[in-house]
């Protein structure tokens, strides 16, 4: 109440609330001066709002909040008797709970708020962290174009059952994902690189991320399709190159018919070379095998040429070479000898 001769205000507030009114005064003479006014009724002590929070999963970041009512303003929030989860704070000021969580388990504390007039208010809080599927597995091996393949992706953590999926890229043609598995399989029939996202989640809607690239290889190719001549009596070398399939290569003649003695062909490097003193045409094959055992092979019609088709070396022999100097005189002849 106001009393009317004094202006005093006192009593006892029974109600919670913000109260805004207008006080005039008047003195003898019928002067009045007026003035607006507001006070804040809080209730004796805070009050937490009561509830729970919400389960999470590790490895993902979490926020909550926490409501308080009564009290006098500023609070000032605290943790009693127990531990956050590992990676989550609590906001002194504002009561929030935030981070990126990382253990796992269940964890049970006192959250309790003080005002400024140091009277305080306590709750049993307790979080719930799943532990998160985690993908374990860091590469796909490659799969062999036409050849059955079976690869299961691994994992560690979470709840059954799982999901698998993949949320970008695709598979190489004729693979399938198991979603319950996690199994690859089937029969590549393209070759190339696939570039694509795993997840993998369990009962609790825990989740986990994994980018990978696939590679589908094909059978070694070899990309000469016909050897340069050879010449009667001179020295000669060419390499024959494969594309496709994997390292390491290996390079065979695999037919009953063979270069001309003489010639050999690297297993190791795909080189041909040697010197033959019989012209003529010599059918053989090639075979190349990859270091997945797969090989391919080409037949080759080489050909050693006649020393008269291929040119002779002409006799020694000497020529003369005229230049201009950068003088106005013209230089003198220059004889040097024919190397051949």
């Amino acid at each position: 109440t106001l009393d009317t001769g004094t202006g005093e205000i006192s009593g006892t507030p029974t109600v919670e609330n913000t109260f805004t009114f207008d006080i005039d005064v008047e003195n003898a003479n019928g002067c009045v001066s007026v003035r607006s006014y507001t006070i804040n009724i809080f209730a004796a002590n805070p009050v937490l709002t009561p509830g729970t929070y919400t389960p999470t999963c590790n490895y993902q970041n979490y926020s909550a909040t926490n409501q308080v009512t009564g009290g006098v303003p500023p609070y000032v929030w605290t943790i009693e008797n127990g531990v956050l989860p590992e990676g989550l704070t609590l906001n002194a000021s504002l009561g929030s709970i935030n981070g990126f969580v990382i253990e796992p388990g269940f964890f049970e504390f006192t959250i309790r708020v003080t005002d400024s007039l140091l009277n305080y208010a306590e709750e049993v809080k307790s979080i719930l962290v799943y532990d998160s599927p985690k993908i374990l597995t860091t590469s796909i091996p490659a799969g062999i174009l036409n050849s059955a393949y079976n690869f299961t992706l691994t994992k560690s953590g979470g709840v059954i059952p799982y999901a698998w999926s993949i949320i970008s890229g695709t598979l190489p043609a004729g693979l399938v994902l198991n979603g319950i598995t996690g199994a690859i399989t089937g029969t590549p029939t393209a070759e190339g690189y696939s570039e694509i996202r795993v997840t993998i989640s369990d009962v609790n809607g825990c989740r986990d991320f994994k980018n990978f690239v696939f590679q589908i290889i094909g059978e070694p190719k070899i990309d000469v399709s016909q050897l340069p001549p050879a010449c009667e009596g001179q020295d000669y070398s060419t390499f024959i190159i494969v594309t496709g399939g994997s390292l390491p290569y290996y390079w065979f003649i695999s037919s009953i018919s063979q270069p001309p003695t003489g010639f050999t062909l690297d297993i190791a490097t795909g080189e041909l070379s040697g010197n033959s003193v019989i012209p003529g045409t010599y059918p053989f094959t090639v075979q190349i095998i990859d270091g997945n055992n797969l090989s391919s092979t080409k037949e080759y019609n080489f050909i050693v040429r006649p020393i008269e088709e291929c040119g002779q070396p002409g006799p020694p022999g000497t020529e003369t070479i005229t230049r201009p100097r950068l003088v106005s005189t013209e230089s003198s002849p220059i004889i040097i000898e024919n190397p051949l």
